[in-house]
């Protein structure tokens, strides 16, 4: 694998821990033109919603051995408006001119350099962590039942004290025990 493909992919994983719950990531991607119609690829793109409205952000990589220029911006910042993208992340291996760091602010293009990353900064572009947890055990902690007196109500404690287990009566934390 080329190591600008390494890059890459190496963007995704990081923006893909960043991601809000129910937003995807793909790399790469194609996406339509909203003129042309043709395909149009970008190195990763970031779906979700806020709301009911769709959001899409794309991330385009460089592993040059130079920071990139103006030109760089302009071309992302024509790309961006003509699939429609809500914003555009230019992450670049060597960081950007001062030319191309005012370009980008003005046309809503944020940008990044990998090797001046930090966790700090990390940090700062997630304004909320979620944490998805799958419950794989459960039990009761607490049963309680009333009953009013009336017929019946001595068959029914019956059973239902012939039903609890008596293991579950001796464990810790448990308390209570037949009902009567």
């Amino acid at each position: 694998m080329r190591d600008w493909r390494k890059f890459e992919l190496l963007i995704a994983a990081i923006e893909k821990t960043l991601l809000p719950l129910g937003a995807e990531i793909k790399s790469p991607d194609h996406l339509p033109d909203l003129v042309t119609g043709q395909k149009r690829e970008v190195d990763a793109s970031i779906r979700f919603k806020v709301g009911s409205t769709p959001i899409l952000i794309t991330v385009e990589c460089r592993k040059r051995d130079s920071p990139q220029d103006v030109t760089w911006i302009e071309q992302l910042a024509t790309k961006k408006e003509s699939i429609g993208a809500s914003t555009t992340v230019a992450v670049s291996s060597e960081g950007f001119t001062k030319a191309a760091e005012e370009l980008a602010g003005r046309k809503g293009i944020q940008t990044r350099i990998l090797t001046e990353t930090t966790g700090s900064d990390a940090a700062k572009w997630v304004s909320e962590i979620q944490i998805a947890l799958d419950l794989l055990q459960w039990r009761f902690v607490k049963i309680q039942a009333n009953f009013d007196a009336g017929p019946g109500l001595d068959e029914a404690l019956t059973f239902i004290n012939g039903n609890i287990d008596k293991d579950d009566m001796n464990r810790p934390g448990f308390r209570g025990g037949p009902l009567g």
